[in-house]
């Protein structure tokens, strides 16, 4: 005979404990019972059967394999992050005007320039470098200053000094420059001189320049 059942059991001591579990899809109530002559227990009117076994009242969940389980630990803890390029590059806050040279994800050094809210945002490349490069002078350059405006070509166009000693350039138009000052007709970056000699030896051609 089965020495849980009920009543003829020779068990001399009571036990009794009952699980409940809540929560969508998983397993909502658990309960086991049994007892000696001696008790005053009655068992409950559900969830039990005469002979002392477990009675589920819902089914239990499935095993998830391992793949779901890290898949949802992602979806739940993803975090943006943050591009970082390999070698030397250039991050540029045009909000707040900091430039910084990075060395993947290191810093080498940073600053403030000048002009950076009227740059594109966006990932750029290193075109071409110069040292004391020379400048061609837009007509507004002239007309603005009440200047006779040179002929297309003239070389009273060509303005040296204006860009200072160091310029990178982001494409034809838009230089990093260390010039005297920042002007509409410039435009591009202004940085100051000292600072920009760092990006000038350790930027190569092509290198990335993070506008954002």
């Amino acid at each position: 005979m089965n020495k849980l059942t009920m009543g003829t059991a020779p068990l001399r001591r009571v036990l009794s404990f009952a699980v409940c579990v809540a929560g969508t899809g998983l397993l909502s109530a658990c309960s086991l019972l049994s007892s000696s002559n001696d008790s005053k227990l009655s068992p409950p009117a559900t969830n039990y059967s005469g002979e002392g076994i477990v009675s589920l009242a819902g089914p239990i969940p499935a095993i998830q394999p391992p793949s779901a389980i890290l898949a949802s630990a992602r979806a739940l803890g993803f975090v943006p992050t943050q591009a970082i390029h390999d070698g030397s590059w250039v991050s540029i806050e045009s909000s707040t005007g900091m430039v910084r040279l990075m060395n993947g994800s290191s810093e080498l050094r940073s600053g403030v320039a000048e002009g950076a809210k009227n740059l594109r945002t966006g990932t750029f490349q290193l075109r071409h470098k110069h040292r004391s490069a020379l400048w061609h002078a837009p007509e507004s350059y002239f007309a603005s200053r009440g200047l006779a405006v040179p002929a297309a070509g003239a070389k009273d166009r060509f303005l040296r000094g204006a860009l200072g000693e160091f310029s990178l350039f982001i494409d034809k138009a838009t230089p990093i420059h260390s010039g005297p000052l920042w002007t509409q007709e410039l435009g591009g970056l202004r940085i100051e001189e000292n600072l920009l000699s760092s990006f000038y030896y350790s930027l190569e051609v092509g290198a990335p320049i993070e506008v954002r």
